[in-house]
């Protein structure tokens, strides 16, 4: 069956496995066709007639093609890669890299104050308003400021 499938997709035949799990579940992995890999589930194959498998496999193998795993893999990188540089942008923010010429050096870049040796607890960080205590200035700080 799947390699009828893949033989008319112009794919080489993927690698099988048959997982002993009740759940009905169909799955394709692999980075490209050469190094593809399709799941099913013991459960899938006990509830569902032979049409109805292949139709499931044709579209474990259309992911095959598409290259959708390659994709989706680089794509939750990107995203994992950015949420890693916008928490280190929040944490210099709020406790380093204001840039601010005190003699301790780093602070916190909100209202332009030193907010590293305590003048301000995660408490009021994540309550979301707070008032500069030096310049009387309030700013939205914290989730959801911008």
């Amino acid at each position: 069956m799947v390699r009828t499938l893949s033989r008319n997709a112009g794919l080489p035949m993927p690698k099988l496995f048959i997982i002993p799990k009740e759940a009905p579940n169909a799955f394709a992995t692999g980075r490209n066709p050469e190094h593809a890999v399709v799941a099913v589930t013991q459960g899938l194959l006990n509830i569902m007639d032979r049409d109805e498998v292949t139709g499931v496999l044709a579209h474990e193998m259309a992911h095959v093609k598409n290259r959708d795993i390659l994709i989706g893999s680089i794509a939750a990188t990107m995203a994992g890669a950015i949420m890693v540089l916008a928490s280190m942008a929040r944490w210099t923010a709020i406790f380093g890299g204001g840039g601010n010429n005190d003699d301790e050096g780093g602070g916190g870049a909100i209202c332009g104050h030193d907010y590293s040796d305590g003048h301000i607890t995660f408490a009021r960080i994540f309550s979301g308003f707070d008032r500069c205590r030096f310049c009387g200035n309030t700013a939205r700080i914290g989730p959801g400021a911008g």
